[in-house]
């Protein structure tokens, strides 16, 4: 393991860089490099970091972390796959870090998931490094892993999927084709009739352009788009992704009706009676833990997050399915440092960043060591 030049356009030795325009980016420094190579289609790294653990790059462009995955793939699959009345098959074009198939399979109702990955260097490298992305899923049974260009498969498959995911990297090298109208309109025609396509987008800030341009293309394939947004750490901040249907509308879901949903997936036995708006479901979580919170089950909630900074302060919402116990751990740990989060519903999604706050606000304000 070394901490050797990581990439053509890093900032220094060491110093892993992702720039969102030419003017803008972020850094991560890497501690250490544990996998380096170029495959057949492009350059494959895996660093160790110290606020993103095990830190995944692809042609100098961060991918995935292990601390951080949840944010990008939940909200990549949740928001369709909660809004199917029950979804059976699912097709990632992509993905062969695998984490937006473990988030496809903690479905009870899904038997089948196949990945279309065009890069064989890239399911190999997640086995051996990104077991805490995956969690096994690039094993199980009801995956079926295909090696070969996205756009082909799509295209000269015959089956027709309830979910679609684009888990792609940014537009550019091997994904250029699949940011096009005539891979969307391919992908529409494979759907099911209450099927979907969920995908990212960009940054809103960074990539207004793309976004504008992408969401039109969606548009002219599907009767249905519905763009939302979310943070990511490792991007940089707000991203935007977009859920894209023939029928299928998450906006008329109330955000009760999901979680109650994902919680009687998650476990018949679970005392939905305690996740209701005045209980936030995450306190539910100290007393049904165990089976609220099996790896494989479902189970989602949105959450509003604040930072104090300088007396001021400033929140956003983001939608977060969460499915570990330890997601509340890091709620509560968040406020210790300066950072509240607070447990929110949705009051509908069709404005998905009004959201009512059940943590009264009085007793954030009473406690001056949270600010």
């Amino acid at each position: 393991m070394t901490s050797e030049p990581t990439g053509p356009g890093d900032l220094a030795p060491g110093v892993m860089t992702e720039y969102l325009t030419d003017d803008w980016g972020l850094f991560v420094r890497s501690r250490a490099t544990l996998a380096r190579f170029r495959s057949e289609f492009q350059d494959v790294e895996v660093h160790a970091s110290e606020p993103f653990g095990k830190l995944f790059r692809l042609d100098g462009h961060f991918m995935t972390s292990e601390r951080d995955e949840f944010f990008y793939h939940e909200n990549l699959v949740h928001i369709a796959a909660l809004a199917h009345p029950a979804p059976a098959r699912a097709l990632i074009v992509g993905g062969g870090d695998g984490g937006s198939a473990d988030e496809l399979l903690k479905y009870p109702s899904m038997g089948s998931v196949t990945i279309a990955e065009i890069d064989p260097a890239v399911i190999a490298i997640s086995r051996e490094h990104l077991a805490q992305v995956h969690h096994g899923a690039l094993d199980d049974a009801r995956v079926t892993v295909r090696i070969g260009d996205g756009f082909r498969f799509v295209e000269e498959t015959r089956d027709e999927y309830d979910l679609i995911v684009l888990d792609l990297t940014d537009p550019g090298g091997p994904s250029t084709a699949l940011y096009t109208p005539a891979f969307y309109a391919a992908c529409a025609r494979r759907l099911t009739a209450t099927g979907a396509m969920t995908m990212h987008v960009g940054s809103p800030v960074a990539h207004p352009a793309r976004v504008r341009d992408s969401i039109a293309a969606l548009r002219d394939a599907f009767a249905r788009v519905t763009p939302y947004i979310t943070s990511i750490p490792l991007y940089g901040g707000l991203w935007m992704m977009a859920c894209c249907a023939r029928s299928l509308d998450p906006q008329q879901h109330s955000a009760a009706a999901v979680d109650l949903r994902s919680r009687r997936a998650a476990s018949p036995a679970c005392n939905t009676s305690t996740a209701t708006p005045t209980a936030p479901r995450w306190r539910c979580r100290t007393s049904c833990a165990t089976s609220c919170n099996a790896r494989s089950r479902a189970s989602a909630s949105v959450v509003q997050t604040g930072s104090a900074v300088g007396g001021k302060r400033t929140t956003f919402t983001a939608f977060v399915a969460s499915t570990r116990p330890q997601r509340a751990c890091i709620i509560e740990s968040s406020q210790q440092r300066g950072v509240t989060a607070r447990v929110v519903v949705v009051t509908g999604l069709k404005e998905p960043l009004t959201a009512r706050i059940y943590r009264s606000r009085q007793r954030f304000n009473a406690n001056p060591r949270r600010r």
